[in-house]
């Protein structure tokens, strides 16, 4: 067992398994060493490649690979074209995180635009960096612009279930401990997270402690103005906002005792529709737990659904999409200062922002497009790095 977990931590084999593939692993690994555990291995192998759902019939223990979501992703927005002599135009556009519970398996510029990725400096984002300069082509107001991704998303659980891969630890120079421009971690935040959670031992009671409080003192509520800017400060003041008003006051807290946590942005997904249009964002929230690794929360759906209070701490579902991490992110070759927070495509005209763009956000997984299609860019040796490493690792399992 304990070379399996070894061998996990390595990022290699986290980006070949995937969460579902590590998970069944870590099942059959748990109940047995023995050329049976190495059977049920293979066949994870199998899984893994296929996408299908297995059991292990015949072993000592069930196969059981968490719930999982798959499907196309489509990003579309439209930037009204800038005033005659404009040189440059530019447009960033977030990339789905890929990691141990969500990969991204395959993406495209439908115009076909001239892009690049490009990675942020300080918490590995990957953007679209688009080069919409040359938009003579395109007649009428607006220039458009699409980018489908095909992706995959299972459900996390920091509870001893099957979904829990285990994670990287915090980057070493303290970055998920500091402050930020909206999540400040002294004065009447860590003042209230001291009366909260202040006394008590361990990261995992603590921050539990802090997820109960706000779920039952901050409401979910957009009337006003100051909501949804991810302002730590005026949750913790004002008791109310949108799930990054929740979260950043989770983060903030959590932070000012000394645990690490990070704030996530992504798109919720229907659980009951295969193909729809997404509304708006989500976010939530993660915090690192040195037995545990990092354990997610969802602090604004918990307040909104009760009976979802104990679910939704340390788990979360597969009907979401992450697209970035962090606060203050810095653009690669943008020419204007941190973003609080990234999520829509950002625009600049000759170096200035551009906020004059449009968004729509479809989600199908009905099967009936793949972004695996002509043009896509792909990982092609993620399919052969899952087999290679998830055969040798039966091979160790049954020496």
């Amino acid at each position: 067992m304990e070379r399996l977990r070894r061998m996990h931590r390595s990022s290699c084999l986290r980006r070949a398994l995937g969460a579902g593939a590590v998970a069944a692993l870590l099942v059959v690994a748990g109940a047995s060493t023995s050329a049976t555990a190495a059977t049920g291995v293979q066949r994870a192998a199998t899984c893994a490649a296929t996408g299908a759902q297995c059991t292990s019939a015949g072993t000592s223990a069930e196969l059981r690979l968490p719930a999982s979501r798959s499907g196309a992703f489509t990003y579309h927005f439209e930037i009204a074209r800038p005033a005659a002599g404009t040189q440059r135009l530019h447009a960033w556009v977030p990339l789905p995180i890929s990691g141990p519970a969500q990969r991204i398996e395959g993406w495209k510029v439908v115009q076909g635009w001239p892009h690049e990725v490009v990675v942020d400096p300080d918490y590995g984002n990957h953007f679209v960096r688009l080069d919409l300069s040359d938009h003579s082509r395109w007649k009428g107001d607006r220039i458009p612009v699409t980018v489908v991704f095909e992706v995959t998303r299972w459900a996390q659980s920091s509870m001893g279930g099957d979904a829990s891969p285990l994670p990287d630890a915090p980057p070493a120079d303290g970055r998920f401990l500091q402050a930020s421009a909206r999540v400040p971690i002294d004065g009447r935040i860590e003042e209230e997270a001291r009366l909260v959670a202040g006394d008590t031992a361990g990261a995992f009671r603590r921050a539990r402690l802090l997820y109960d409080h706000i779920v039952s003192t901050v409401s979910y509520d957009k009337s006003g103005s100051g909501w949804g800017r991810g302002d730590a400060a005026y949750a913790c003041d004002v008791r109310k906002g949108n799930c990054s008003d929740f979260h950043s006051l989770f983060v903030a807290e959590a932070r000012s005792l000394g645990i690490p946590a990070r704030f996530i942005m992504g798109f919720p997904l229907k659980a009951n529709a295969r193909t729809m249009e997404i509304g708006g964002y989500h976010c939530w929230a993660e915090f690192y737990d040195p037995e545990r690794g990092w354990v997610p929360l969802d602090a604004s759906e918990a307040h909104k659904h009760p009976d979802k209070r104990d679910a939704l701490f340390a788990q979360l579902d597969e009907h979401r999409i992450a697209f970035t991490l962090g606060r203050d992110i810095r653009l690669p070759g943008a020419e204007g200062g941190p973003r609080n927070h990234v999520i829509y495509p950002y625009g600049e005209v000759d170096g200035r922002e551009h906020e004059a763009v449009e968004t729509r956000v479809r989600f199908d997984d009905s099967g009936a497009k793949r972004a695996t299609a002509s043009g896509v860019q792909t990982s092609t040796r993620l399919q052969a790095l899952q087999c290679e490493k998830i055969t040798a690792l039966a091979e160790s399992l049954s020496a």
